[in-house]
């Protein structure tokens, strides 16, 4: 299942926004998970970008994706479980009835 380009946007927009929380909370400094979220969705963009032909664009996201694995400041390579872990998607259900149903009808004694 190849992951679209809108989910790994739509998570940096949400990264972005967890970022204004954490600094309002933690005196102006990042966590550690946050570089760990954006190095990898910036470095999954900048692959699909890659794949797509759109080098230049992919080679910015790249340095994006070092700058926040350099922020981290690594002595092994990224965790594997961060790679594993499911992209969440939404789906909506139309969960309406387009027959009616009869009720019975039968005495209540």
């Amino acid at each position: 299942m190849e992951i679209l380009p809108w989910i790994m946007r739509r998570d940096l927009v949400v990264l972005a926004c967890l970022t204004l929380l954490s600094r309002a909370s933690n005196d102006g400094e990042q966590s550690v998970g946050l570089h760990f979220a954006f190095y990898d969705r910036y470095w999954r963009l900048a692959c699909w970008h890659e794949a797509h032909g759109r080098v230049e664009k992919a080679r910015k996201l790249k340095t994006r994706a070092l700058a926040h694995w350099e922020v981290i400041e690594p002595d092994s390579p990224p965790p594997a479980v961060a790679a594993a872990m499911p992209v969440l998607s939404y789906f909506f259900t139309n969960a309406v009835s387009k027959k009616t149903v009869k009720a019975a009808k039968k005495h209540v004694a």
